[in-house]
């Protein structure tokens, strides 16, 4: 078995935070513990929109996907404190820290080739109050908003007006926090040149 630890302090808003990357690699990814320390800046926005990304071999898109970090760690709707054998939260909000985990013991991930884990730094709340979150100075980047009796539309595609109505939207937008995180994996191989 090995481990390691990768950090990005905090994570730019053009990409994720690589947790994993293996070349040429073949094994058995065993999971990930994320640390999240927010930004203050956000105030009470939800952090945990992100996904957990995972490209098999060299895939250059993710081949396994979340919906966002609290679905991928066993819960939805926010997270709180919880500890399972193979999931959990066992730190949730406090002084804006988050340590969600899941290992992929009943849900196995075998790669072939290589392996790529990311975690988005992504955050959601009500459009109107992201959006004076932004203009006050919070680093970020509106990427959708769902509206009631509206499609979901892709903000990096469609941009909102000048002046459209947001009041009844939920945004999610890229964050600028702090991640580390821990991936445990197994190799076929005793040691790997490319990790």
């Amino acid at each position: 078995m090995h481990c390691v630890f990768a950090e990005a302090t905090p994570v730019a808003l053009d990409g994720p935070m690589t947790a994993l990357e293996l070349k040429g690699a073949s094994g058995r990814l065993l999971g990930l513990q994320l640390g999240a320390v927010i930004d203050p800046r956000y105030g009470e926005l939800w952090w945990g929109e992100g996904e957990v990304r995972i490209a098999l071999g060299d895939d250059p898109a993710p081949t396994l996907s979340g919906t966002g970090i609290e679905d991928w760690a066993g819960t939805g709707w926010g997270m709180g404190e919880f500890s399972d054998p193979f999931q959990g939260c066992p730190i949730a909000g406090t002084d804006g820290q988050w340590t969600p985990y899941r290992l992929h013991v009943e849900d196995r991930v075998w790669f072939d080739g290589g392996i790529r884990v990311t975690v988005d730094a992504i955050g959601g709340g009500p459009a109107d109050h992201v959006l004076a979150l932004l203009a006050s100075g919070a680093p970020g980047v509106p990427i959708t908003i769902d509206r009631d009796g509206h499609p979901l539309r892709r903000l990096l595609d469609e941009p909102l007006a000048p002046g459209e109505d947001t009041s009844d939207g939920w945004m999610n937008f890229r964050r600028s926090d702090s991640y580390a995180a821990t991936t445990w994996f197994a190799l076929d191989t005793p040691a790997h040149a490319g990790m």
